[in-house]
């Protein structure tokens, strides 16, 4: 795997790319809706070495944070087009983790041409909410502790570590794969002062996009391609209760045929992909190569 970039409209972003071995596939991996290409790094280390990697820092995180929108989740399909074009891959394995799961949905039913299959790991389906609030307290709660970290500063590298090393949801999981993961998305912003490369206004409209834009939220009763959803059964900090609902997630396989959904037990919206759910990614990747 080496870093790269690729032009995009109105700049460029970043790509972590590796070349298949001719005539092998490749795959194109899409974050969350605060990470950047490393969170890939579990699932990528248990990955064929021939099967080609294309996982971009989308616009507003990691070494493309500072890519001007817009934002929402319809303008960065040029952007995985563009990848795809600039690594002359006439067509890929696309899997989507949180966030990425919409986008990939949203790429394979507008550009199916583009698609041998879809992997969405815990998103791509409606997310149930309180209909009583309003969409500001919505997004507030989706959001939370991922607005939260976006608008903090640490004093070192060690200190931002130590905040993951310490979130619920990582317990008993941490690696150095994790310190890799997390470290490549800090930036310094001064002596003493760091922050995670995140645009606060590109978490703003994906969040919006994966709640309350039906376009997005519907796209995946429209994808025509072999699609695996795998969902956790336990939230963003651990709690039971999944960030998908199964019954979202089996009311979507009831509308499309293509949709397979995959319980993982045990498993948490992160360590779905930071932890021992990698190896079940990477399992449903391959078998859609």
């Amino acid at each position: 795997m080496h870093d790269t970039s690729v032009p995009v409209d109105r700049g460029r972003i970043s790509v972590w790319y590796r070349p298949a071995i001719p005539g092998k596939p490749t795959v194109l991996l899409l974050h969350g809706l605060t990470g950047t290409s490393r969170w890939w790094l579990p699932v990528i280390s248990r990955l064929p070495e021939e099967v080609g990697v294309i996982a971009p820092d989308l616009r507003g995180r990691g070494r493309s944070w500072e890519t001007p929108g817009p934002y929402d989740l319809m303008s960065f399909a040029p952007d995985i087009s563009a990848c795809l074009n600039h690594f002359e891959i006439p067509k890929a394995t696309v899997a989507g983790y949180s966030m990425g799961a919409w986008l990939a949905t949203l790429f394979g039913s507008t550009r199916s041409n583009r698609v041998n299959g879809l992997v969405l790991v815990d998103g791509g389906v409606r997310i149930e909410f309180d209909s009583d609030q309003g969409p500001e307290a919505i997004l507030a709660t989706l959001m939370g502790p991922s607005r939260a970290r976006i608008e903090m500063t640490f004093e070192s590298k060690d200190a931002y570590l130590d905040f993951w090393r310490g979130h619920p949801a990582l317990t008993g999981v941490w690696s150095a794969q994790l310190d890799e993961i997390f470290s490549y998305e800090l930036e310094q912003v001064r002596r003493g002062v760091y922050r995670s490369m995140v645009s606060l206004q590109s978490v703003i409209d994906g969040g919006n996009d994966i709640l309350f834009d039906e376009q997005v939220i519907k796209a995946v009763h429209e994808v025509p391609m072999p699609t695996r959803l795998l969902i956790a059964d336990h939230n963003m900090l651990g709690e039971r209760g999944g960030f998908m609902s199964e019954a979202s997630a089996f009311e979507a396989s009831a509308r499309n045929p293509h949709l397979k959904v995959q319980r993982l037990r045990g498993l948490n919206h992160y360590t779905t992909l930071l932890g021992p759910g990698a190896s079940a990614v990477a399992t449903a990747i391959v078998a859609l190569l």
